[in-house]
């Protein structure tokens, strides 16, 4: 999505592509399949927990459905934030990112260095460009980086042309891994991009498994 006033250029992520691939037949089936494999689950855990001793399972079964439904409602409001807050807007003298927390940064049009792109995920999800990181850098090697999913790609070469700074590689078809960007450009990063795979395994592994053990617990401390 796209705004343009006499002094500004907005671009924003557009939700239509979103509900474009939820509506999908592939994607469908693969829900589908997916309830279908969790009722297999929840069924086989209620009968082992029953087995050891009766209520157990029932307990089982609400404190799974009870974190599903956790689950879901915080993919729903990071969707919603991330597609109301996320913006670029491009004015005279600055180029302004606000993120889906509504953080916002700044950074001076005169001190931009370029517009680059690397490959930072292995598994898109079926989005498109959800694998590119966008980085834009200034002088000093600091930089504004987001991920391209759900972005409209021409929009986006359209801001950087009028930004007037480097963006050939942004607008070039091949996209270097992350290994190979970092190897080549000297820009301070934040983590969760720079090592993205690990990082989100670090951080699964932490969330998970207090999860499950906590789970647990209320199961066996109610029964």
């Amino acid at each position: 999505m796209r705004h343009e006033t006499g002094t500004t250029f907005t671009v924003r992520p557009g939700s239509g592509s979103l509900w474009k691939e939820v509506r999908s037949p592939g994607r469908i089936a693969l829900m589908v399949v997916a309830l279908i494999g969790l009722a297999v689950e929840l069924a086989a855990g209620w009968y082992s927990f029953e087995q050891d001793e009766s209520g157990t399972g029932v307990r089982f079964v609400l404190a799974m459905v009870a974190l599903l439904v956790v689950t879901c409602v915080a993919v729903c409001v990071y969707s919603v934030l991330f597609f109301r807050n996320t913006r670029l807007v491009l004015t005279p003298g600055e180029l302004v990112h606000r993120n889906w927390r509504g953080r916002t940064r700044r950074m001076p049009r005169d001190r931009i260095a370029g517009v680059t792109k690397a490959r930072y995920l292995t598994d898109t999800g079926g989005v498109p460009d959800a694998d590119i990181l966008t980085v834009i850098a200034d002088r000093d090697g600091r930089t504004i980086s987001f991920g391209s999913g759900y972005w409209p790609q021409e929009e986006l070469a359209e801001l950087w042309r009028r930004l007037g700074a480097p963006c050939e590689q942004w607008l070039s078809p091949d996209t270097p891994s992350m290994k190979e960007f970092r190897r080549h450009h000297r820009l301070r990063l934040p983590l969760y991009h720079a090592h993205f795979q690990g990082f989100t395994m670090l951080v699964g592994t932490a969330v998970t498994l207090p999860v499950i053990a906590l789970v647990v617990v209320v199961v066996f401390a109610v029964g």
